[in-house]
Parts: structure tokens; sequence; C-alpha cells
């Protein structure tokens, strides 16, 4: 009898050590989709513009939401970041906590990968290129590194 009771006790301390962690887990993939759209708003090479605003957090498929035109009070960057919280609060388990950011600004793809050379068609005068400002991938490569330390520390 004493041994079932000691085998149930610690069942359920285990059982409530685990959801403790999973917490843990689902608090840091609420904290870490947070920090990535604010990242990606910080990197945004127009402040106030159209791409800055377009960054679009959603959870468990990608968003379909409209790319904003103008943005110079920052109110629509700002309301992205909110629902943003919104969304992450809903996360309850890791099973549906895939987190992905999007921004379907027309010209998000050469922020990213830039431009060769170019020319104005109607005059062929160049006008030079646009550097690839890499903003996705540099947030991707920090994020990593910041998800991995605070792995370390969940469950201590």
């Amino acid at each position: 009898m004493q041994l079932t009771h000691n085998y149930d006790k610690f069942r359920q301390e285990l059982a409530a050590e685990l959801d403790a962690v999973e917490k843990q887990k689902v608090g840091l993939v609420r904290d870490v989709g947070v920090e990535m759209l604010k990242r990606l708003q910080d990197l945004s090479p127009v402040k106030t513009g159209a791409y800055k605003a377009s960054h679009v957090l959603s959870v468990g498929q990608p968003s379909k939401a409209r790319a904003v035109k103008k943005d110079p009070g920052g109110a629509r960057a700002r309301g992205r970041m909110a629902a943003a919280r919104s969304r992450l609060a809903r996360i309850k388990d890791l099973k549906r906590a895939t987190i992905f950011v999007t921004n379907r600004a027309r010209h998000a793809h050469l922020v990213e990968d830039g431009t060769g050379p170019r020319t104005v068609k109607k005059t062929g005068r160049a006008v030079g290129s646009m550097p690839a400002k890499k903003v996705y991938a540099r947030v991707r490569q920090a994020m990593e590194a910041v998800l991995q330390a605070r792995l370390a520390r969940v469950g201590k």
C-alpha cells in the first residue's frame, strides 16, 4: 500500500512539473514572437513606410493581410504589434505554436534581396542598384541564438 501511495504522489508531482515546463515554453514562444516582430520593425530601413507597417505575425498559418501603403505616424505598425500580442496570447500549447511573420509590401523582396544595376526604360539612364538589407535573414539568425539561450534556461 505504501509503495502505491508514493508512486501516485511521484506521478502527480512529475505531471505538475511537466505542466510548469510546458507553460514556460509557451511563454518563451510568445516572448520570442513579440521580440522577432519588434526587431523586424526596428531594422526596417524606412521607419514610417509601408515596409515597416506591413510586417504581420500570425499563428498556425501565414497571414493574408494586405500590405499597408503608408504609415507616416507609425500607428499601423503599432497596431500590428498589438494584434500580434493578442494572437500570441491565444497559444495554449506548443502543438499549435507555429509562428509566421510575413510582409506583403510590393517592394519587400527588393528590401530583402536588393537589386542589380537598374535603368529607366524610357530614357535608358542608369539609376544604380539597391543594396540588399536582408532584414528577415538578420532577424532569423539573431532569433535562433536568442531562442537557444532561452531554451537552455527553461525548467531551471
